[in-house]
């Protein structure tokens, strides 16, 4: 099993003891905190993947890479407050990616039958990614150099989810 299975199933178990010489639950729990406090990113999405209400501790972090990220490669999306929207929606699009007409399946299902492709997703099972019109920035910024700040700020969350799961790896040994 997977790190990333293994610690989602740490965190919602009931038996945390802890056995000699054996990789317990208790010790993913341990190691996830000790990764957690150099990658809080990382360990804030890997939480509100779990559960939902973590969503605005992550957006906050997310927020704040995002604005630095911008200012040092100088986007062309400067203000805050666009900053911040963009931000929302980015980390929208990243816990929820599939689409939501046929919740992922890529199928469209009337009554209990899926006889026909989505026509929303065509078939892929997942949204389009947000558009500068999305939020209101069209008349900031193109469309491909927005979907490049877009992929950009999305490699950031996947790039920290795993820094944070290969950190608790490392700590387990």
């Amino acid at each position: 099993m997977s790190i990333d299975l293994r610690l989602h199933a740490a965190q919602r178990s009931k038996n945390l003891q802890s056995i000699a010489h054996q990789t317990t639950q208790i010790d993913l729990i341990a190691a996830s905190g000790i990764a957690s406090r150099s990658n809080r990113m990382g360990a804030a999405a890997f939480r509100t993947l779990e559960d939902q209400r973590f969503a605005p501790e992550l957006i906050r972090l997310v927020s704040s890479a995002v604005i630095g990220k911008a200012r040092s490669q100088r986007w062309r999306i400067k203000r805050r407050d666009e900053l911040l929207a963009f931000t929302a929606a980015v980390g929208a699009f990243w816990l929820k990616p599939y689409c939501t007409h046929c919740e992922g399946r890529g199928v469209a299902v009337v009554g209990q039958l899926a006889r026909d492709i989505c026509p929303h997703c065509h078939g892929t099972g997942t949204r389009p990614l947000p558009t500068a019109k999305d939020i209101g920035l069209q008349d900031r910024v193109d469309d491909v150099r927005f979907q490049r700040y877009v992929r950009e700020a999305l490699l950031c969350l996947d790039g920290q989810i795993n820094g944070y799961l290969s950190k608790t790896k490392a700590v387990l040994g």
